[in-house]
């Protein structure tokens, strides 16, 4: 069944990112706003896919909860900071965010 093989391969996808959003927030001193973005999403969406079990009892839709909660709070901060600054500097940003997740997977 190719759908069964699709959605196995996205579920082993969102693992891989979701692994290395929580090294990249735990390990890492700095993490760069929107690369915490992204590691936040991967850990959403891995609540999609696991079970209490996996979460140590804890429910899924409480943990993707807190990390929503999270996120909202790293992009309110993100948006203060970005208000008002030039393209180059926001395209510099979006740059560096793109590279620091990527290198993650090295």
């Amino acid at each position: 069944d190719d759908d069964g093989a699709g959605e196995k391969e996205k579920e082993e996808y969102i693992m891989r990112a979701a692994a290395t959003g929580i090294r990249m927030l735990v390990e890492d001193d700095y993490l760069i706003g929107g690369a915490a973005m992204l590691a936040l999403k991967a850990l959403v969406e891995m609540t999609r896919i696991c079970t209490a079990e996996e979460f140590n009892g804890e429910d899924p839709s409480d943990v993707r909860s807190t990390l929503l909660q999270y996120r909202h709070r790293i992009n309110e901060s993100l948006a203060s900071r970005l208000t008002g600054k030039d393209v180059v500097a926001r395209e510099c940003s979006a740059a560096a965010t793109v590279g620091d997740f990527s290198m993650e997977a090295f």
